[in-house]
């Protein structure tokens, strides 16, 4: 669930596309996303992204 909500924030964070995505569950539980833009957009979509990881650990209701 986090990281499907990261991967969101991630993709409103960024000019950034999705190359490839795999939806939970895999061999892991857990959610993962290729992302693709240029540099900028990227580190934008990254910084999004941990941010939103930072308030499921902080706060997990509010998601």
């Amino acid at each position: 669930m986090e990281a499907v909500y990261a991967i969101d924030q991630a993709l409103k964070g960024g000019d950034v596309k999705v190359a490839e995505y795999i939806a939970p569950p895999d061999f892991d539980n857990c959610a993962k996303a290729i992302l693709v833009g240029n540099e900028s957009a990227c580190k934008n979509a990254m910084n999004a992204f941990a941010q939103a990881m930072q308030l499921c650990a902080k706060d997990p209701l509010k998601i």
